[in-house]
């Protein structure tokens, strides 16, 4: 398990980053600051109510990654609890 700030540091700027974290990319992106070196994105992002009593939001994550990159297609994955 590697920060995504570290991988990009390791391996230089990601063209097209695919993500599918099973909730876990709430954490990984609001904690994510190499933004300027991530083109385009793909993802899942995970719902569940453990992870809505956190705070965490759907909408909210895919706003904030649009701010930032090019998010080229997201689907919405509902977890069970």
């Amino acid at each position: 398990l590697m920060p995504l700030d570290e991988v990009v540091k390791k391996y230089g700027p990601i063209k097209l980053l695919k993500m599918d974290i099973e909730g876990g990319e709430h954490e990984a992106l609001s904690e994510f600051q190499r933004w300027n070196e991530v083109e385009s994105m793909v993802a899942e992002f995970h719902i569940n109510q453990l992870l809505a009593q956190r705070g965490y939001d759907i909408e909210k994550l895919a706003a904030n990654v649009r701010e930032r990159t090019n998010l080229l297609y997201f689907e919405r994955c509902r977890m069970a609890d």
